[in-house]
């Protein structure tokens, strides 16, 4: 009886710790870009995901602002111009606002839509925020106009047989 009861024992502190190993998910964040390549008429076909390493950042503003960095993954770009910044981060309820350097301005307005989906795809899903609203620093003349994605947001479905956006 004792042999069996010390079995029952050892067997239940083996399915206790079964549950204590590392979740690599915590360590890992999809970061969205464009593909070098358009895969029109699939999933993902303008925008898809590359997991990214983020045990070396503190905080989300430092892992948004890696983001900036660009991709590693070969097959995809970033649709950023190249020294594109994050000037200021500033969170309003569920809304996560940003204000980008100037270097925007020199995208046309798609590219800019297209950029800021991206980003918000990558920042709601580390976030959590229902919306990103996006602008340029006002240090210069030039300046984008607001965009505003939110999480219903027919850009953020890449995908010709997406279903629409429910509300929660």
């Amino acid at each position: 009886m004792k042999r069996l009861l010390y079995f029952l024992l050892a067997l239940s502190c083996l399915l206790c710790l079964w549950g204590c190993t590392e979740d690599n998910d915590e360590a890992t964040a999809n970061f969205y870009y464009v593909r070098d390549s358009y895969l029109y008429g699939q999933e993902d076909g303008v925008i898809a995901a590359e997991a990214r390493n983020i045990t070396e950042f503190t905080n989300e503003q430092d892992i948004l602002r890696a983001y900036l960095t660009g991709p590693e993954e070969p097959s995809l770009v970033s649709p950023f111009p190249t020294g594109t910044e994050i000037v200021e981060f500033l969170y309003k309820g569920e809304t996560l606002y940003v204000t980008l350097s100037t270097h925007m301005v020199t995208l046309s307005k798609a590219k800019q839509v297209l950029a800021c989906t991206c980003f918000a795809r990558t920042a709601m899903e580390l976030t959590r925020v229902k919306a990103v609203y996006f602008q340029t620093d006002d240090t210069d003349f030039a300046r984008m106009e607001p965009i505003l994605i939110e999480r219903d947001s027919i850009l953020l479905y890449d995908d010709y047989n997406a279903p629409a956006p429910t509300e929660p």
